[in-house]
């Protein structure tokens, strides 16, 4: 026997089988490989995700509603990430009861996020969104209404402003915009303030117009001058800015107080450094007017005033009116037509016509 062809038998036998195990395997490692990638694509997603809702609460609700971020970071879709979120307490509108709530606004759609359910509503089904007396954010749907009370009310305004479109500038902006606000304060304060007044810092991020910078700063106790009351003292800042003067409190739990004042609607701003009474007072036209009391740092008085002062020369300084402009003079085509409708009309005959023609004319 010429067993010289068994070798050759045995892997042809063989091979069929072998090259059907490798195909195999191959598919196996390249299956293998794309569900890593994807796994890879979508920790990548929630992390961003993650990233952005930190992002956006960290400022003001450091570590709080941990349940309702991973329960908002899981629910948005692939290429969707949340603008503004409200950190709330529940009021009217749901059926469970519940410690707090989170409402999200996305590019497309509001989300409503408890412990027990998420609720979406897109922007065409809102029928309105509002923010009552600075205290609660109302959201109308189709068949639901949402009523909820923010625990801050800078993030409200802020909220409702995005939602009804007038102020959809993307968080990048908003850092930026809050690190340059930051950096002026630093240079303006009291190097003593240390972190002293951060909270009202933090809430000039939102109340500061975009083309508004602060000036001067002014700490200390300020109340309208019609309310004596122990209540209507507020512990805080005094702001002069190149547009007004803004009055800001950051209280506790979540309660703030804003006021403000036009340099166009001031009519004056005195002060007086002794030792008992120092105090800065501003005088409005026909509103409240306010004083400033307590201020621990009595240098800061007369800078303070005279950037006010310097706005309300500017503010009330009488404007210029511009003397009516002549009007400009008739071509002689013009003056020749006026002529011809006279001539129809028989004001003028046909020899005084041709007359003033060729004087215009210069014949």
């Amino acid at each position: 026997m010429d067993t010289s062809r068994m070798p050759r038998i045995v892997h042809l036998a063989l091979r069929p089988q072998d090259t059907g195990a490798s195909d195999e395997a191959a598919s196996t490692e390249e299956d293998a490989s794309t569900l890593t990638d994807a796994s890879d694509e979508a920790a990548g997603m929630l992390a961003e995700k993650t990233r952005r809702i930190n992002d956006l609460l960290d400022g003001i609700h450091p570590k709080a509603a941990k349940k309702e971020r991973e329960a908002l970071a899981s629910v948005l879709a692939d290429d969707e990430l949340p603008e503004r979120i409200l950190l709330a307490a529940p009021f009217d509108g749901f059926k469970s009861a519940f410690a707090s709530v989170l409402l999200a606004a996305t590019d497309r759609q509001i989300l409503c996020i408890t412990t027990k359910e998420t609720v979406r509503l897109a922007y065409p089904d809102i029928k309105g969104v509002a923010l009552h007396h600075g205290r609660f954010v109302e959201v109308v749907g189709p068949q639901n209404k949402w009523s909820v009370m923010p625990l801050d009310r800078q993030e409200a305004e802020r909220f409702v402003a995005y939602v009804r479109g007038e102020d959809r500038s993307p968080p990048e902006e908003q850092h930026a915009r809050a690190s340059l606000i930051d950096q002026r304060w630093n240079d303006l304060k009291p190097s003593w303030w240390g972190n002293m007044h951060s909270g009202e810092r933090e809430m000039l991020h939102s109340l500061l117009e975009a083309n508004e910078t602060m000036e001067s700063l002014l700490g200390g106790t300020y109340r309208a001058e019609q309310d004596t009351s122990r209540v209507g003292k507020h512990q805080g800042i005094a702001v002069a800015t190149n547009k007004r003067v803004l009055f800001v409190d950051k209280g506790v739990l979540g309660s703030s107080e804003v006021s403000e004042m036009p340099y166009r609607n001031i009519e004056a701003i005195t002060y007086s450094t002794g030792l008992m009474m120092a105090g800065v007072q501003i005088t409005g036209r026909g509103i409240a007017s306010f004083r400033i009391e307590d201020i621990p740092d009595k240098d800061s008085i007369r800078p303070f005033v005279d950037c006010v002062r310097g706005h309300l020369e500017a503010a009330h300084a009488p404007q210029a009116v511009a003397a009516p402009q002549p009007a400009p003079p008739l071509s002689a085509a013009d003056e020749i037509e006026k002529l011809a409708s006279l001539l129809e009309r028989g004001i003028l005959t046909q020899e005084e016509f041709d007359a003033k023609k060729k004087q215009l004319l210069g014949l």
